[in-house]
């Protein structure tokens, strides 16, 4: 049975609009980003469910950050691929940046792997290998991906983990955050020496700063083969320290040898040839590792892998569990999706049909002319010139207008300004139908103005005055045909407007209490003191000396000159990592870190 650690958390937020989605609900954050649960709607109650990565509004002053989260959009948005997450889209709200991607229903490889570990067993190794292989067919595409012109990209993820790869509760294995993969899309750089991924699944060359390729995911996918195998952790240390120097120089043979009764003879020659030291002598890419494990997967022990039946078997209860959070979340949405909308007058919900007779609907195109003509300039005075010099239409009994009921967008100030004159509206065109000769008010005049459809608006001639004071007349509607228009256009961009800014304020109120706690107040600079800026993923609060210090991502905090012990921790996850950075006086130190 699940434990609540093990339970997916989702942490309602008051729905918020994000492009075309609304988010809902918060799944958890990192260094650089937040990630939520959001919803798209659209007509007939289509509804699709997604995840929004978001990156921290305080991080929008901070260029290195902004373009690290551009890059990894950029190579998200190229990435198509059944065994790599799904990006639908790239957008910006507010000024702020987000990727839009699948939501997966399922759980990430790491849980799965400790929750069977907590039962004192380990899953089934042909099941271990079935998951590493639908890896290294994700890693493959991403590795070989090419530019519109053809050129190679040069894709290398750098961070492969089981903490990285998810599983669905239908058996689908999917790569996930290419947040700090190479590419030659890039356009923010990795300085020499500076490391990114977890040390315990990082290849040599990439632990040392140097250059990499694809061969070092491999080697990442060789550890996580012995380690989902074995139940061992293969180079995890007491410290990073000593964990970096067991990536660095230790024997990988004699290792492998202690637990050789776990790990399958077939098996063996497989994970010691994609954890070799010189990158040549590695797999030369992860398709060439996944065929040869497709060649000895009928050759093990043990049925048929079935991912799905396995989740199913193990987290069937779980997911029950997350798919009733996610429908009550939704539910919750539409609730205040409803408390929101305001309630519609009786008189927008019926469109009242007006009649008129043929001469008045010829008067009333001529009418519709000139307000095109005051707003559209040549246009309209050609269009007008031609209608004059026409024949007016046969006189064949009755023709039919547009109703003047327009429907209205929900909260539009149109339809609120609509909603007195729709009575007095009616009323006129049954006094049109009612005596054809007599002065009659425009039959729906202010509401389709209103709503910018000069086709639905209506006026009506005595017919004794002449043309002279007909056109006079028809020129006096056109104005306030215009008038109208423009106000209600000037409504609707106040009402815009007013709440772009409540939506801003109610953002900045959170993104300074954030703020607040993550940046502490910048000590006077000294000759002894330097500044340290770290991120980590996920986030951690940062102790030094036993006391907090913030919450990262910390920017320009200043410390003093020499080597420090900081403490990681991320009580959500369960995760404390300790670390020791040099601060070097008057420079910034920079860190990006994934806890493990």
């Amino acid at each position: 049975m699940p434990t609540s650690r093990q339970r997916r958390t989702f942490v309602p937020v008051h729905p918020t609009p994000c492009g075309k989605y609304t988010l809902i609900a918060k799944i958890g954050h990192g260094g650089m980003a937040e990630v939520f649960l959001a919803v798209a709607s659209g007509m007939a109650g289509f509804r699709k469910v997604s995840v929004v990565k978001r990156i921290h509004p305080q991080l929008l002053e901070e260029p290195e950050f902004v373009q690290m989260f551009m890059d990894e959009a950029r190579l998200a948005a190229r990435l198509s691929h059944p065994n790599v997450v799904q990006t639908h889209e790239v957008g910006e709200q507010d000024g702020v940046p987000f990727i839009a991607m699948e939501y997966m229903d399922g759980v990430a490889y790491d849980k799965l792997l400790k929750a069977i570990r907590r039962k004192g067993t380990r899953i089934p190794v042909k099941l271990a290998v079935r998951v590493v292989m639908e890896s290294l067919a994700g890693l493959h595409y991403a590795h070989d991906l090419r530019d519109y012109d053809g050129t190679a990209l040069g894709v290398v993820h750098r961070d492969i983990s089981p903490s990285n790869i998810f599983i669905t509760y239908q058996g689908v294995v999917k790569i996930l955050d290419f947040g700090i993969a190479k590419a030659t899309t890039k356009l923010s750089e990795t300085r020499t020496g500076q490391i990114k991924g977890k040390l315990s699944y990082m290849a040599p060359e990439q632990a040392r700063g140097k250059a990499i390729d694809r061969r070092a995911d491999v080697w990442s996918m060789g550890v996580t083969l012995f380690e989902t195998c074995t139940g061992v952790r293969l180079f995890k240390g007491e410290s990073d320290v000593d964990t970096l120097q067991r990536v660095l120089t230790g024997d990988i043979n004699t290792i492998l040898k202690e637990e050789e009764d776990k790990l399958p003879a077939l098996l063996f020659p497989i994970v010691e040839k994609s954890l070799a030291r010189r990158v040549e002598d590695r797999f030369e890419s992860a398709d060439v590792m996944r065929k040869t494990l497709a060649e000895v997967l009928p050759q093990l022990d043990g049925p048929e892998p079935d991912v799905e039946g396995f989740l199913r078997e193990h987290f069937e209860e779980l997911a029950e569990s997350q798919r009733a959070m996610v429908g009550d979340l939704l539910e919750q949405a539409d609730q205040a999706a409803a408390r929101a909308a305001p309630p519609v007058a009786d008189d927008e919900e019926e469109a009242v049909p007006v009649v008129v007779s043929a001469p008045e609907s010829r008067n009333t195109l001529r009418t519709v002319l000139l307000a095109l003509l005051i707003l559209g300039g040549v246009v309209g005075g050609v269009a007008v010139a031609m209608m004059s010099s026409g024949e007016p239409p046969a006189d064949d009994g009755l023709a039919t207008a547009q109703p003047s009921g327009v429907e209205q967008e929900p909260g539009d100030p149109a339809a609120e300004a609509a909603e007195g004159t729709a009575a007095e509206s009616a009323e006129g065109a049954r006094s049109a139908e009612g005596a054809p000769g007599a002065d009659a008010p425009p039959a729906g005049g202010g509401e389709a103005a209103e709503a910018g459809d000069p086709a639905a608006s209506t006026a009506e001639s005595d017919g004794e005055g002449g043309a002279e004071g007909a056109d006079a007349e028809e020129a006096e509607a056109a104005e306030e045909v215009a008038s109208a228009s423009d106000e209600a256009a000037a409504r609707r961009l106040r009402e815009a407007r007013r709440r772009a800014a409540v939506r801003r304020r109610r953002e900045q109120s959170a993104t300074d209490e954030q703020a607040s706690e993550n940046q502490q107040p910048a000590a006077p600079a000294t000759a002894e003191s330097g500044t340290l800026r770290l991120v980590t993923r996920p986030w951690s609060e940062v102790y030094l000396g036993g006391q907090r210090i913030g919450t990262t991502p910390l920017l320009n905090h200043r410390l003093p000159a020499g080597s420090h012990t900081l403490v990681l921790r991320n009580p959500e996850m369960g995760l404390e990592q300790r670390m020791q950075v040099r601060i070097r006086p008057n420079e910034t130190t920079r860190l990006n870190l994934a806890l493990q």
